[in-house]
């Protein structure tokens, strides 16, 4: 009997071993997932075929989020992602330990250890707001304050090509706001083709950390 799986979500694969059984056998199904896949609850389909016999059984995925904490102090924390040329959209969730804090959550071509070299920032910032790098500043289109301890939940639109990006931010039960539209990547990234690493870093200006979990591009 051979064996195969249907429904599940982006970025995730799957695998038996063995790839078949016979008679009372049995098999293991393996599911890898990636930085692509957006958490939540999948229904998997598993299909086993014998001849012109047929047999399903349902189970059901679940995709826990990860986190990436930055503290002050340490280094910059990259983690890959697949590499995006075009118009694409990421969203994650950041929880700063303390306000003000002077953290951002970025994404740059390639893992990097210096704010230059990031494309698109978003960041708590110094005043205890929540601010986005602009081309050469930080700016936002109206004062968003953050508090230490609570989950934001950001999205980004980012035109690669165009090198801009619209930020929008959801404070923990509000409605969604627009930290900016159409902002410029940072000037020293005005060339840039590609983006394939989100990092986090937090300034020693003003200790604290940042919690940042479930990024995905749905």
């Amino acid at each position: 009997m051979s064996l195969s799986v249907s429904g599940l979500p982006a970025g995730a694969t799957g695998g038996f071993t063995p790839a078949s059984v016979t008679g009372s056998g049995t098999s293991t199904l393996s599911i890898s997932s990636s930085n692509t896949t957006p958490p939540g609850s999948y229904p998997l389909t598993i299909t086993g075929t014998s001849g012109s016999v047929t047999h399903t059984a349902s189970v059901t995925l679940t995709v826990n989020g990860t986190c990436v904490t930055a503290t002050s102090g340490g280094p910059w924390q990259n983690t890959a992602i697949a590499a995006q040329t075009g118009t694409f959209t990421a969203i994650f969730d950041t929880t700063p330990s303390a306000s003000p804090l002077n953290a951002v959550v970025a994404l740059s071509n390639g893992a990097q250890t210096a704010y230059t070299a990031f494309a698109t920032l978003v960041r708590f910032n110094p005043s205890g707001d929540i601010d986005a790098r602009n081309g050469g500043v930080y700016s936002a289109l109206s004062v968003i304050p953050f508090a230490g301890g609570k989950t934001y939940h950001f999205r980004l639109v980012i035109n690669v090509p165009a090198r801009t990006y619209s930020i929008f931010v959801t404070p923990p039960g509000g409605t969604e706001l627009t930290v900016g539209t159409n902002f410029g990547f940072r000037t020293e990234q005005n060339t840039v083709t590609s983006l394939d690493h989100s990092g986090a870093f937090v300034n020693t200006s003003n200790p604290g950390s940042l919690m940042t979990c479930n990024f995905a591009i749905p």
